[in-house]
């Protein structure tokens, strides 16, 4: 038995506990998946890419898998915070609350229209970004577009919803807004992207080179520690093989102290080496899905995954989803019973 292997920790499997339940299951599970046609479909296309040999189906009432789980926290998990954590302004005001000692880029000026921003700007070392979604990014001074076609490209963005086919629910109640924020001006600047599950930290993405190539390494820790894996954050891309900066210590510190309030959560910092800034919070990464590992029920994200600290679990809900709810609730009761029976069998043939 590897190190790693003393270490592992199994996969918590759902399972009905009674006749009663399997039905309720069956019913959630067609339900979900004739409400929430485009959330299912959105994730086979995803799947079909990241691991085409892979045929399974989904299920959202017992999830054991990774993307199982993300669909899940979309369909059901309605946590308040969600909505202010995928708001990239908010998300600046929650971070800075609860670490005031990381540094936050500037923002410069907000609005409701791109065509409003001030003149001046368009000079300035800033970035154009929308609060309420992804891919709206432009660094002005490395654009070619004129201050009216940027204006134009954002308001257009501004117009419409983020994250509706693949189910985002985070996303749709955010107070649209556009806003400038500085650039930050650092050499080698880099990104480190910390999944955290509660206090563990599954899985460390380094990410070199970010207007190039966009090269990372992958870091997983199965709890013997963080080692870089043979993963690679791009497909046909090698990764740099770097240690991580000094500074992801820290980026991990203040990930752990969020993911305190979460089952799963994924911050995203900017470093130098040393200095360390905030990026955004993320609750679907990659809009809810992991590639290539996504489905698989013993991959280290879905081992260390516990539903039973999402918000969905610790609150009493109505109608049918209180007794779905509490059926869930037994599931993952027997499951982590079985999964401390395996740890203790495990500890004692050491």
């Amino acid at each position: 038995m590897t190190p790693a292997d003393s270490h592992f920790v199994p996969p918590a499997i759902l399972r009905p506990q009674s006749r009663r339940d399997a039905l309720l299951f069956a019913a959630v599970d067609c339900w979900a998946k004739l409400r929430h046609r485009s959330v299912f479909s959105w994730l086979r296309k995803i799947e079909a890419k990241t691991a085409p040999n892979v045929r399974r189906s989904p299920s959202v009432a017992l999830p054991n898998c990774t993307n199982d789980k993300y669909t899940w926290r979309k369909l059901f998990d309605r946590d308040p915070l969600f909505t202010r954590l995928s708001d990239k302004l908010e998300s600046k005001r929650f971070l800075n609350e609860l670490a005031p000692e990381i540094e936050i880029p500037e923002v410069l000026w907000q609005g409701e229209r791109a065509r409003d921003i001030p003149p001046e700007l368009f000079e300035a070392d800033a970035l154009v970004k929308t609060n309420h979604g992804a891919g709206t990014n432009i660094l002005l001074r490395d654009t070619d577009l004129s201050p009216k076609q940027i204006a134009d490209y954002i308001d257009r963005k501004m117009r419409k919803p983020y994250g509706w086919a693949s189910g985002q629910w985070g996303y749709h109640n955010i107070p649209r807004r556009v806003f400038v924020e500085r650039r930050v001006d650092a050499p080698e600047l880099a990104e480190v992207k910390v999944y955290i599950f509660n206090r563990h930290v599954s899985r460390v993405l380094h990410i070199v080179d970010r207007f190039g190539a966009t090269r990372g390494d992958v870091w997983h820790d199965d709890g013997s520690g963080l080692r870089r894996s043979d993963e690679v954050y791009h497909r046909g891309e090698t990764g740099p093989g770097l240690p991580l900066p000094a500074s992801s210590e820290q980026a991990i510190a203040v990930a752990r102290l969020l993911g305190e309030q979460f089952d799963s959560i994924r911050v995203d910092f900017m470093t130098d080496g040393t200095r360390l800034w905030f990026g955004e919070i993320t609750v679907y990464p990659l809009g809810g899905a992991v590639a290539f590992t996504g489905h698989k029920t013993d991959a280290t994200e879905n081992r260390y995954w516990d539903l039973r600290r999402s918000w969905f679990m610790r609150t009493p809900q109505n109608g049918w989803r209180e007794a779905y709810r509490q059926a869930l609730g037994r599931s993952l009761a027997e499951a982590y019973r079985a999964r401390s029976t395996a740890d203790a069998s495990e500890a004692g043939g050491l």
